[in-house]
């Protein structure tokens, strides 16, 4: 990714889970930003997600972009300070595979007990 560092798929069985980034924000180590997990939130639109998040009382951390071809993303954090992220998919739909062991829980999980 030039400057922005290096960026790692993580797959189990050949199927995207995750990634790791290091420096894909430039500057923010600078700025004291500690290493951190991020989520994502599938979106149809990031722009209408970041305007309707700021709407609600979240603030704007980063404003939509393309990263590449591969989708459209924004940075936001909520009103009680939580960070997240939504995701516009184009070429990169995000995880291939939920629920299972070895990759996050979607959306349809259930507890376990």
């Amino acid at each position: 990714m030039g400057e922005a560092g290096v960026y790692t798929l993580i797959k189990n069985r050949g199927r995207d889970v995750g990634a790791r980034c290091t420096r894909c924000i430039p500057g923010s180590s600078a700025q004291g930003v500690p290493p951190h997990w991020m989520n994502y939130v599938a979106v149809e639109n990031a722009d209408q997600a970041a305007k309707k998040a700021q709407e609600l009382g979240a603030t704007l951390l980063i404003e939509p972009f393309d990263v590449m071809d591969l989708g459209r993303m924004a940075a936001i954090q909520d009103p009680t300070g939580a960070v997240f992220c939504v995701w516009q998919a184009m070429k990169m739909p995000g995880a291939g595979v939920l629920n299972e062991t070895g990759a996050c829980a979607g959306p349809s999980s259930s507890p376990r007990t």
